[in-house]
This record gives structure tokens, sequence and C-alpha cells, in this order.
């Protein structure tokens, strides 16, 4: 995605482009020497610009909607494998964030794949309003920030954009209707007024879709941080403590002792119960390795208490 990213960069940065062409198969500059100007000003490879934009954005869909499609899956498995109503709910909402912040992200890439949401008609008409306004040194009633920021945009690359003698998107719109100015060097024909009509659209289209893409990147890193803390969340809060239960009252035990002497010895139990059988009582620690006392056996097993570990012997616990 990042490699794409730079590719699409180096296009709109380095590319010369070429520009429109005339409807006879003349090269501009011929055209441009007609008006009496030295040479058309070349414009960027706006389509291909968009095209690499939109297959970022294709490819961007694809891998989110994979990764979500693996963390809902591992949920589900991890759920399935102890069920139960805590760890269904838990699930549920973990794999209902995902899917959230999946969707999210989804619904930012199909903006990015959408076409431009104004026409040449309203430009002209915005650009009319933000150049009465700006004469009359008032704020433009209508407008939003993006729309000014366009036209902004536009009338900054006006010999990139525009052919020559036309000076406003207005004139330029008028042009490709047919439509007479009233000028005194010589204008464009209509044919070449479409032309750069459809420049200045594929140049509008770009502008959105950038600004759309990055919109889309700038959600990237919270929304996968939010998805990965619901998955998290879900493994801490749902996971199941192994470790043994408790005894928390006297239970009656027969141990069966080792016969290995020198492991009695490490435990601190004596060395005359190995391999006996006695009965005792677990007052504590753990059911699989419990703390017990004993009552004497012999003089070589006498009464004692102490930790149970396996090691020293296998405790039972008669019903």
């Amino acid at each position: 995605m990042w490699a794409l990213r730079d590719w699409v960069d180096r296009i709109l940065r380095g590319s010369p482009g070429t520009p429109p062409p005339t409807p006879e198969g003349e090269p501009a500059e011929a055209e441009a020497a007609e008006f009496g100007a030295p040479e058309v000003a070349a414009v960027e490879d706006y389509p291909a610009a968009i095209a690499a934009y939109r297959q970022c954005a294709q490819w961007l869909t694809a891998a989110i909607a994979a990764v979500a499609a693996v963390f809902v899956a591992g949920l589900q498995v991890s759920v399935l494998q102890d069920l139960t109503v805590e760890r269904a709910v838990l699930g549920f909402l973990a794999a209902a964030v995902v899917v959230g912040c999946a969707g999210y992200i989804i619904s930012r890439a199909a903006n990015v794949l959408s076409p431009a949401e104004i026409t040449m008609v309203q430009l002209a008409r915005d650009s009319v309003r933000l150049a009465q306004a700006a004469g009359a040194r008032r704020r433009p009633q209508g407008l939003d920030k993006g729309t000014i920021s366009l036209i902004t945009d536009i009338n900054a690359n006006k010999g990139l954009l525009f052919p020559v003698g036309v000076r406003t998107i207005s004139d330029l719109y008028h042009l490709a209707c047919g439509h007479r100015l009233r000028r005194q060097h010589r204008l464009p024909n209509q044919a070449t007024a479409h032309r750069y009509t459809r420049s200045l659209m594929d140049f509008v289209e770009l502008q959105q879709i950038r600004k759309r893409y990055k919109s889309l990147l700038k959600a990237l890193p919270w929304s996968g941080l939010v998805a990965l803390a619901a998955v998290l969340g879900f493994v801490l809060l749902a996971h199941k403590d192994e470790s043994p239960p408790k005894v928390t009252s006297p239970l009656p035990v027969q141990i069966f002792f080792t016969d290995d002497k020198k492991a009695l010895r490490s435990e601190q139990w004596p060395e005359g119960c190995a391999r006996k059988v006695p009965r005792g009582t677990a007052v504590g620690g753990s059911l699989k390795e419990p703390e017990v006392a004993i009552p004497r056996v012999d003089d070589a097993c006498p009464q004692h208490r102490g930790t149970v570990s396996t090691r020293v012997g296998v405790v039972i616990y008669p019903k």
C-alpha cells in the first residue's frame, strides 16, 4: 500500500504529462501559435493518478476485509473452545467492534472510489459567487470550505488548466457551451474548450480523491488500534484461570508416598514414610498439591504436616 502511495506521489510530482490533443491530431503548440501564444502548458496525467489512488483503495479494502475476517474467525473459534455465556457475550462485543472498525475503513475507501460530487455547472456558478464575494470583500454565502479551497486551487493553476485567453472557470464553461464572450483577443474554439473542461473535471476529481485518501490514511491507525484493543480485551477478560482450585475446608485424604527417600527429604518429609499409605486431612494449599496433616504411622513415619507435591506422592480424595 505504501509503495503504491509513493508511486502515486511520484506520478503527481514528476510526470510532465501531455497536453490535450487537438481534434485534427495536430500538436497543441500549433493551436497555441494560432492564438498568438508561444505554447500551451502541459497538464498532468490526471486519469492515471486517479486510477492509482483507486487501485490503492481497492487493495486496502481487500486487505482490511481479510484481516477483519481472520480476527472474527479467531474470536469464534476461541469462544467455541470453551463456550460459556460470559465468553459468548465478550466474543460478540469484540467481533462487533472489529467489524465496525473494518466497515468504517471500507466506507472511507468507498469514498475514494466514488466519482466527483461537483459538476462543471456547479463549479462555474460557485466560482462566480466566490469572485463576487471577494470583490465586495464579504464572506461567501452558501459555499463550504472544500469548494472554496477547490476553486482556489484551480485559480492557482490557471496556466495548466485553462487555454490561452481564458481567465475564469465561468468563461471556460461558457466557451464549452458554445457561447460567445466579449474579448478583444482571440479565444479558443468550442472543441478546445471541451477538452480543457474534461481536463479541469479530472483535476477536480483528483483533488477530491486526494482529500478522501488522506482522510482514509488518517483513520487507519486509530481504527486498527481500537480493533486490536477489542481483541486483546477479549483475550484478557475471557482468559480462563488455569490454576488448580484451592482447599477451602478440611478434607479427608489418603496419601501414597513415593519410595524416593531423597525426594521425601528434599520436601521435608520423614524418610520413613516411603511407600507408606497413611490417611490424613488436607488443610490448605491446592487440591493438586495440598498441605496435609497425617497422624503417626510408626516410629519411622511420625505425625507430620507438610505439602504433598507430585514428587512426594499422590493424594486421593475418598468419596
